[in-house]
Order: structure tokens, then sequence, then C-alpha cells
């Protein structure tokens, strides 16, 4: 059963290349529910993700789109630690695939990403960037376009990684004070 404030999405093909998402935020008990808008106080859902999720799904779409151009068969999409699985020309191939709006001069990757681009032979890197976004007055929002790049035969380097984002353990019996009870 929907709670107020659950999302629920779909993704819609909508013609050739083109990818619609549909949001909606549960209206409340009676059930009824409304497009999500976007907000530029950043409260509730932000359509910031419904964004992203789409410019996800149209680069996964492209991509696999490509490799069937190229007589890919047995293509999966996987998700991780690598987006799709093909074989191609007798071979399998792991495919990691980036989408964004932007034009891109990197990438971000996970550590999971990384160690299996290591791992596996012939993973390849498909970025496909500066995808075109509309978001109508309903919320749905459609991506096309992009330029396509592909780097076969990618294993990421220590030199082309740049460390961004850290994880700090917290060191238990290290607390220097404890709050209980604040109000909120």
């Amino acid at each position: 059963m929907a709670r107020n404030g659950d999302v629920f999405f779909s993704v819609d093909r909508i013609g050739r290349g083109r990818w619609g998402l549909r949001t909606r935020l549960d209206g409340g008990s009676d059930g009824a529910s409304s497009i999500a808008e976007s907000s530029p106080s950043g409260q509730g859902f932000s359509v910031d993700s419904v964004v992203r999720v789409a410019i996800e799904k149209h680069a996964v779409s492209v991509a696999m789109a490509h490799f069937r151009s190229l007589g890919a068969v047995e293509l999966t999409e996987v998700g991780k630690p690598y987006d799709l699985r093909n074989t191609l020309d007798g071979r399998e191939t792991h495919v990691e695939v980036k989408g964004s709006s932007r034009a891109l001069s990197a990438v971000t990757l996970t550590r999971n990403e990384v160690t299996h681009a290591r791992a596996f032979p012939g993973t390849q890197l498909f970025v496909v960037d500066s995808i075109e976004i509309e978001t109508d007055q309903a919320g749905l929002v459609t991506t096309s376009g992009g330029r396509v790049r592909v780097w076969r035969d990618w294993v990421p380097s220590d030199d082309s990684l740049d460390a961004t984002v850290y994880q700090h353990t917290l060191q238990r019996g290290r607390v220097d004070h404890l709050a209980v009870n604040l109000p909120l």
C-alpha cells in the first residue's frame, strides 16, 4: 500500500532513441496522485533524480542499439558491477555505460566498476554525453541525441583515476560528546 510521499515512476519509449520518464507522488490516503514538477527549493522529490534516471536509460538504450548494429548477440542489461553483457564476434564483452547532458572530459566510477574493468579482459567504456533533455509542463522528461564514444579493451589505470570521495570509518569509543534527545 502506498504511503503519502511514496514515489512511483515509469519509463516509456516515446520514439526511436527517445525516452520519457513519468513520475507521480502519492497525493494522500484517497489515492489521488499528481505529476511531480520541478521545485527550485529542492523539497520533496527532486526532478533532478527523474532526469538522472532518464539520462541513464537513454545512454543504455543507445549502447544496446550500437552493439546490436555491430552484430552482438545475447545482449543483456546487468546493472552492477557493469551495465551490459554481450557476445560480439564470439567473445563475451562487458560494457560500462555512462551518460550525461553535459560534454564530459571525465566520468565518475565506483570502486566495483574499476575493480571489474581491471579483472575482466575486454571491458568497454561506452559514454553518451551532450544528451538533450526536455521536460514538459506535466513533468514528462524526454531525452534524445548525444555524442557517443567507446573505449574498447578499457582498463582504468591509476594515472587516469582521481579520488573525489572518501569514506571515513567512525571509531568506536572515541566520541567527544554525545547529544541525546535533541528537539527536532
